[in-house]
């Protein structure tokens, strides 16, 4: 059995969102960081269902808003650093 601190360690999808043409899948990921004592997320992207990527790699950032462009070509997102 997994041990609280384990649990609460595994990295967490917090929103997910499709491109309107259905072709790619941005997603967040967060992740506990026990030396800072906080919860870190990035950004991860997915285009044409190949392998995803990490788009960012900013420590102390919480994801609030997470949306594609209407024409499907980029995305935008809102974060608030610490």
């Amino acid at each position: 059995m997994p041990s609280f601190e384990e649990v609460i360690s595994l990295h967490s999808v917090g929103t997910v969102k499709i491109s309107p043409d259905g072709k790619s899948v941005a997603f967040t990921v967060q992740r506990t960081d026990w030396i800072e004592n906080r919860y870190d997320e990035e950004i991860w992207l997915s285009k044409e269902g190949n392998k995803p990527f990490r788009l960012t790699t900013i420590q102390r950032i919480t994801v609030h808003l997470l949306f594609f462009h209407l024409m499907g070509n980029g995305f935008h997102f809102v974060g608030q650093r610490e």
